[in-house]
């Protein structure tokens, strides 16, 4: 279970897992038009590490890559990722949520769409 919404079989339309999307995004959401894809990645999910404080200016609350604003910041960022010691192209932590998306689907079906409290609002931010 990645952070993909789909399940993509050998020959088959890919199937949507549940999450917040609905049948109304499947076009927008597979047609390529906004993809993130690296080579040089550090994934923490659910074990998400703290920014130092110089950094949080390239946190942002909502969707969106649309913008050049943190350019000033970004060999700032590889220089504290890469001092961590961290292998690249790893995988240091579970998708958020993983847990409470698997099992039986009555347990699903109450993770979307979620409401976050302003004591979670630190917690989403830290580990985006």
């Amino acid at each position: 279970m990645g952070d993909c919404i789909y399940d993509y079989g050998a020959g088959e339309y890919p199937k949507m897992r549940r999450s917040i999307h609905s049948e109304a995004q499947r076009r927008p959401d597979l047609s390529g038009k906004y993809a993130l894809v690296s080579n040089h990645f550090y994934y923490f999910g659910n074990q998400p590490l703290p920014l130092p404080e110089r950094l949080y200016p390239i946190i942002h609350a909502t969707q969106g890559h649309k913008s050049n604003l943190n350019r000033p910041y970004v060999q700032s960022f590889v220089n504290w990722i890469e001092s961590l010691g961290y292998r690249k192209n790893e995988l240091y932590g579970k998708p958020q949520f993983s847990d409470e998306l698997s099992g039986d689907s009555e347990r699903k079906s109450k993770c979307s769409p979620r409401k976050l409290q302003e004591e979670d609002i630190q917690w989403v931010v830290t580990a985006c």
